[in-house]
């Protein structure tokens, strides 16, 4: 019965802007290879590589990466240097950049060369191709160095072991995908892409599945990264580089398999799309049978005035964000509900909650931009759903006063340079004083 969900959600999560990303490759192509190559080319001496290069990337995608083969002269020239040669070759390469894109924030960072754009990211890494197919690059620390990467060999064994399952390595690298930004769980697409290659390495009984499957492999997959290290450390498919977690996955992953297998029991479509756009986010459709056939039709359940930060910035999520809440009456604070799990977390109306900010891995955040969310649900919200976008007035809390009784959430973003990096959600049951 899922098949028709999963089939659209891995429709929907199909990257949509891939003629303008596509458009800026070639520009950002041309450009280099005319300063650095003496060729007009739009294709040559250029790889794409990360999530869009191996074939992982969704709709909403942020970060474009891309190594560019300067010549071997090139590399003579940079490493017999005085000073740092690494710095230097990424000067000129952001120097080249400028000339096609005037105006925009260009800069060396680390082994890359950045440009930002309205709703994208490049990040160009000069290299030198070597014989066997690998690459040599510049490392800017410490006065400079150069050191091996093996991009070409990552796609190519990703691609290989993706055909192998009938593409189920990619569906489920796409759908992590949209967990994560759901969720805030963060996790790079390295990471992700590097998860799912030995999943699906380890599960041979998947390959060749039908989207009838996927929602058992989805439950197995999140039992397989709920089983995982949160610090752990892992091998990159095909080149074998270290591979390490720059936040927490686990609990929220063993959170997700416990939904999908309540999905799994749900007797109708219309529930289990439900709970599935829970685990996987927007790009997961709610569906509503009617008259007992087969006709179906999308529904929206979103409150009128509901605004979601995916249409405002886009979604990389990479840092770790927890926002708790005290409790307060007559301006004396009754419970500080820090240590207290949230599934016993029970409100009652005319009370004050200060949401904030409790822990986050942001290393700044007064430089970023801060959102906060209200949803009122049940009943009783009907016509207070409420659901706007708050801008943060700079104290990393929100405060809420209980009202009426019923299911509720507070969630808070964190944007920086256009782009939301870090997310949470605190749910608030509010019940009539003296009910169970």
């Amino acid at each position: 019965m899922t098949a028709v969900l999963f089939r659209k959600f891995i429709s929907n999560l199909a990257v949509s802007n891939r003629e303008e990303i596509s458009t800026t490759y070639k520009r950002i192509t041309r450009r280099l290879n005319r300063d650095f190559r003496d060729s007009d080319s739009e294709f040559a001496h250029s790889l794409q590589v990360g999530s869009f290069g191996r074939g992982t990337a969704i709709d909403g995608i942020s970060d474009l990466d891309m190594v560019f083969e300067l010549s071997p002269r090139d590399f003579e020239r940079f490493r017999g240097r005085a000073g740092n040669g690494p710095s230097a070759m990424l000067q000129e390469v952001k120097q080249s950049l400028l000339e096609t894109f005037p105006g925009t924030k260009i800069r060396g960072d680390g082994p890359v060369v950045t440009a930002p754009f309205r709703k994208m990211h490049f990040e160009i890494l000069p290299a030198f191709l070597q014989d066997d197919g690998s690459y040599i690059y510049g490392v800017t620390k410490h006065g400079g160095s150069w050191e091996p990467t093996d991009p070409r060999a990552e796609r190519d064994e990703f691609a290989r072991v993706s055909e192998a399952s009938s593409g189920l390595l990619r569906d489920l690298a796409r759908m992590l995908r949209a967990w994560k930004n759901k969720h805030g769980v963060a996790i790079s697409g390295w990471l992700i892409d590097t998860l799912c290659y030995d999943f699906v390495v380890a599960r041979p009984q998947w390959h060749g599945a039908t989207h009838d499957d996927y929602l058992d492999i989805v439950i197995d997959l999140f039992d397989y990264l709920a089983g995982l290290a949160d610090d752990g450390a892992w091998l990159a498919p095909g080149s074998g580089a270290r591979v390490t977690s720059y936040g927490k996955f686990t609990t929220k992953a063993s959170r997700a398999a416990t939904k999908c297998r309540i999905a799994r029991d749900e007797d109708t479509l219309e529930g289990q799309s439900t709970l599935l756009r829970g685990v996987f986010g927007r790009s997961f459709e709610l569906m509503e049978e009617r008259y007992g056939g087969d006709v179906r039709t999308l529904i929206a359940r979103s409150g009128p005035l509901e605004e979601f930060i995916e249409d405002r910035y886009t979604m990389d999520i990479r840092h770790d964000v927890r926002i708790d809440y005290e409790v307060s009456f007559n301006q004396q604070i009754l419970l500080d509900l820090i240590h207290l799990p949230r599934r016993f977390r029970r409100l009652i109306p005319g009370r004050s909650v200060r949401f904030y900010i409790a822990e986050t891995t942001v290393p700044n955040l007064d430089v970023c931009d801060i959102f906060w969310k209200v949803r009122n649900r049940g009943p009783n919200a009907r016509g207070q759903e409420r659901g706007q976008l708050l801008p943060d007035e700079g104290r990393h809390e929100h405060v809420e006063h209980t009202k009426f009784d019923g299911p509720h959430y507070v969630e808070v973003y964190v944007v920086q340079e256009g782009r939301c990096i870090a997310r949470d959600r605190a749910p608030v049951q509010i019940v009539e004083e003296g009910s169970n």
